[in-house]
C-alpha cells in the first residue's frame, strides 16, 4: 500500500516537530518541497538534537537513494546520552510510494 512521502521538516516528529532537513536532494520536488531521502539529517529544536533514518521506502528512489515515507523510522539523538524514535507524522498528500 502506498504511503505519503515527507517534504516538510515539521512533518517529522521525535518528541516534537523537526525544524530543518540537511539533504542532498536538489532534483525531485513536490509543491511542498524537496522529497526527503534516507541519508538526510533531520534537525530538531533544542541543543543540537539530530536524527537519522534507519528505514526508508523500498520502491521509490531519487538518484538511487530511497525516499522517506510515512512508514519510515529513525532515531533522534541529543548531546546527552538519550535518544527518541523518529517518525513521519504528516506526509505530502500529493506524492506517495512504498
Amino acid at each position: 500500500m502506498a504511503t505519503q512521502t515527507v517534504t516538510l521538516p515539521t512533518g517529522v516528529m521525535a518528541g516534537g516537530p523537526a525544524t530543518a532537513f540537511i539533504t542532498t536532494n536538489t532534483r525531485v520536488k513536490s509543491q511542498s518541497g524537496y522529497l526527503g531521502l534516507q541519508p538526510d539529517v533531520v534537525q530538531f529544536g533544542g541543543p543540537m538534537v539530530t536524527g537519522m533514518w534507519t528505514m526508508a521506502g523500498s520502491h521509490v528512489f531519487v538518484n538511487q537513494v530511497p525516499v522517506v515515507l510515512q512508514s519510515s523510522t529513525g532515531t533522534a539523538v541529543s548531546p546527552t546520552p538519550s535518544s527518541a524514535p523518529m517518525s513521519v507524522s504528516m506526509g505530502d498528500t500529493r506524492v506517495s510510494g512504498s
